[in-house]
């Protein structure tokens, strides 16, 4: 057989390229979906690449996330994390989250909030991946793996109509 050795370990927290979904890895390694049915193409990809034969449906009835009126909550490694998955969710409070993840701009909310991902990061930096350890978060982002090339893509915003 071929041993495969990963060299980056994989990420504790996925977020895909829309928000539209995110998924984090619980203690054994496995795949949660905070969504069962949003953002299928990269939950499959992600699911294989974690050598996962699970559906999407089935990664996400697993324990981890904690979701209702619009907010999804999590802990992983003594990270108090929230997802936003629409723009009429009712933020928690800002104090008590560690990670912010929203489908939708924050705009100005929960600043002091450590990491914060939303609909404009994703914009502009396609998928996220965040490593957790004890005291640190790791961040990475398709765009910034892809790097500045001439066949990356880069979204500038549309200019605003003059009245």
């Amino acid at each position: 057989g071929l041993l495969v050795a990963r060299l980056t370990p994989f990420p504790d927290l996925l977020v895909e390229h829309t928000a539209a979904n995110v998924a984090l890895r619980n203690v054994d390694g496995e795949l949660v979906f905070a969504q069962p049915r949003k953002g299928s193409f990269a939950a499959g990809r992600w699911l294989q690449s974690n050598g996962e034969q699970a559906s999407l449906a089935v990664a996400a009835g697993r324990e981890g996330w904690s979701c209702s009126a619009g907010i999804c909550r999590a802990e992983l490694k003594g990270h108090r994390i929230a997802y936003a998955t629409d723009e009429n969710a009712v933020l928690p409070e800002c104090a008590a989250l560690d990670i912010l993840i929203s489908a939708a701009p924050l705009r100005g909310r929960c600043r002091n909030v450590s990491l914060r991902i939303d609909r404009f990061d994703v914009w502009k930096r396609g998928a996220h991946a965040v490593r957790l350890d004890d005291s640190k978060l790791s961040l990475s982002t398709s765009a910034g793996l892809a790097g500045q090339r001439p066949w990356v893509v880069v979204p500038t915003a549309r200019a605003r109509r003059k009245e």
